[in-house]
């Protein structure tokens, strides 16, 4: 059986983006509800009920490079307070909704989901695993052989190292040197000057002319790429080796599923034939 392996944050700012706008009883439920829709369909998709979750906590690469994503920590006030919301329901959910339910939920200080997904993946060679994300620094986990692909709910897509190399025109194992020559923005990570993701895939697969002042800045800045490596590759060193969950025969009874949604008010999910299709998802029945 798969093991499913959720990059948590994305997830739920799927769900956020999606059902966020619901409560029940003056409380904020819409990030937990539209959260377990998408494992619920997920399960059914991969025909598994073997999921681990992963939240970020910091990061150890500020120490490294403070300006690693230091954009992403900036904001107005409003945009501040929202995230905050948030997190208040993605702290809910983790601690009061997925580990009562008997899922599998690892955070670590100064530790991305990232690394910790990637840990996970090298530290299991003989298991099987699909990704839960958008997060294109993955993609360099693409070249494992024990993983099926990252999947995104919202396209209904499972993305392979195929799909990968018919899109870049290099195996998922180059991806690396890549982030390491051109940077990565989203993480304010910043890449050898003039020189963005396409003209690094030129410059690795040797089609990038030699006398041209791209190539000169990569092999002048060797000093960046080694840096960059440090902020980019996966898993950091330090990862810790992350359980497997156990194989059972329920994760979560009728009793508690039941308890757990009238609290939540999620009535859907008590109408019997969705309520049939939890059940058989706690027992792995696909």
């Amino acid at each position: 059986m798969i093991t499913v392996l959720i990059d948590s944050h994305f997830l739920g700012y799927g769900a956020y983006y999606t059902t966020g706008h619901l409560s029940h009883e003056d409380k904020a439920t819409g990030i937990p509800y539209g959260f377990l829709w998408s494992i619920l369909l997920i399960a059914e998709k991969f025909k598994t009920n073997k999921f681990i979750f992963f939240w970020d906590s910091g990061s150890w690469r500020k120490k490294v490079f403070p300006e690693y994503k230091a954009s992403r920590r900036e904001g107005t006030e409003e945009e501040q307070k929202e995230r905050e919301r948030i997190h208040q329901q993605f702290d809910y959910l983790k601690e009061s909704i997925l580990l009562r339910l008997g899922f599998s939920c690892w955070q670590v200080p100064e530790m991305e989901s990232d690394d910790l997904i990637a840990g996970t993946i090298v530290n299991h060679p003989d298991k099987r695993f699909v990704i839960v994300s958008s997060d294109n620094d993955l993609y360099q986990l693409l070249t494992k052989s024990n993983v099926a692909g990252m999947y995104d709910p919202a396209k209904h897509k499972l993305y392979r190292a195929f799909d990968f190399y018919q899109e870049y025109g290099i195996a998922a194992r180059d991806w690396t040197i890549i982030k390491c020559i051109a940077g990565c923005s989203s993480d304010g990570v910043p890449g050898v000057p003039g020189v963005g993701t396409k003209t690094a895939i030129k410059y690795i697969t040797e089609k990038l002319n030699p006398k041209s002042k791209a190539y000169r800045n990569i092999v002048e800045n060797p000093a960046i790429v080694k840096r960059n490596y440090r902020l980019v590759a996966l898993p950091m060193y330090t990862t810790p080796i992350i359980p497997l969950p156990k194989s059972s025969e329920m994760i979560f009874t009728e009793v508690q599923a039941e308890d757990l949604f009238r609290r939540l008010g999620f009535e859907s999910f008590l109408k019997e034939d969705i309520f049939e299709r939890w059940m058989n998802f706690s027992r792995g029945a696909f």
